[in-house]
């Protein structure tokens, strides 16, 4: 089974949090909004601490 994980590293020492958006600029046009991209996926409010997503791990500390 193939799990998908997201990690980044290296942040500036004094972030606070992460965010991340999952935008689709070629999305088809019956669904895109005028400017033509389809957000697929906002989180926000991910801990600095937090240096990976695991499929399925979004908690509820995360805002999505």
């Amino acid at each position: 089974m193939f799990h998908r994980i997201l990690e980044w590293s290296n942040a500036p020492s004094d972030t606070k949090s992460f965010a991340l958006i999952m935008d689709d600029p070629d999305a088809p046009v019956e669904i895109a909004p005028p400017h033509g991209i389809w957000d697929h996926w906002v989180i926000y409010n991910i801990s600095a601490s937090i240096t990976k997503l695991s499929e399925g791990q979004i908690d509820s500390s995360i805002k999505i």
